[in-house]
């Protein structure tokens, strides 16, 4: 007996522009300079304000993976896969979810 090993479809990873940290284009295409460490447009090496994450606010960078936008990235790339939409209409759809199973977590 042949062992055939279990095959699974390819999620891919959340990438990020290098130059604004969003997740919605690639670095190439992007104009903006944004430090990842403090969230500003700063000339230098120099960073002189503390962590502030982009995305959250949070006391992190904006590619730490404390970042909970990051997780729910990668949640809408396994749910665009799963459901073969575009990243566009996956946003779309887990928003209108989300909007729907809020009030019931709520109560």
């Amino acid at each position: 007996m042949v062992h055939q090993p279990k095959i699974r479809q390819f999620v891919d990873r959340v990438r990020q522009c290098l130059h604004c940290y969003e997740f919605t284009h690639a670095t190439r295409v992007c104009d903006r300079n944004i430090c990842p460490l403090c969230g500003v447009n700063h000339e230098g090496l120099t960073v002189s304000r503390s962590e502030k994450c982009i995305h959250c606010t949070g006391p992190h960078p904006a590619t730490s993976k404390s970042a909970h936008v990051i997780s729910h990235e990668q949640k809408l790339l396994e749910f665009k896969l799963q459901k073969s939409f575009n990243y566009w209409r996956g946003a779309a759809h887990m928003l209108n979810h989300l909007k729907l199973i809020t009030p019931m977590l709520l109560n």
